[in-house]
């Protein structure tokens, strides 16, 4: 009874929100490209992220509109070698991402604003 105990202990400090993923950021690639969305407007971006990461990874991406607005997207699970392609009218060009192991509150994402 105390094994189980213990375990159940074990097993919730480590699923507890005071535990920190791992942040991924410096092996996810992030490509852009002008025009291509929003029927071929020269304001539009497509912005590709490329998990170059051993794992997969979860990533969020926010891009900033001519309005001032931020646009945020994300992606639960990127597996390995795979890229996924996000877009927004309207863009500035400015861009934030995080890239972790874990989900959004895991991560500890920014708000972009």
């Amino acid at each position: 009874m105390k094994l189980l105990a213990s375990i159940v202990a074990a097993a919730s400090l480590l699923f507890s929100a005071g535990v920190s993923a791992k942040d991924l950021k410096s092996c996810i690639d992030m490509d852009h490209t002008w025009g291509n969305s929003c029927g071929g407007s020269s304001e539009s971006i497509d912005i590709t992220l490329t998990n170059e990461c051993p794992q997969d990874a979860y990533v969020r991406l926010c891009m900033e509109k001519t309005s001032g607005k931020w646009t945020c997207r994300s992606r639960s699970e990127l597996r390995p070698n795979r890229d996924v392609t996000f877009y927004t009218c309207n863009a500035t060009g400015n861009t934030k991402f995080a890239a972790c192991t874990g989900g959004y509150k895991e991560c500890g994402f920014p708000d972009p604003k």
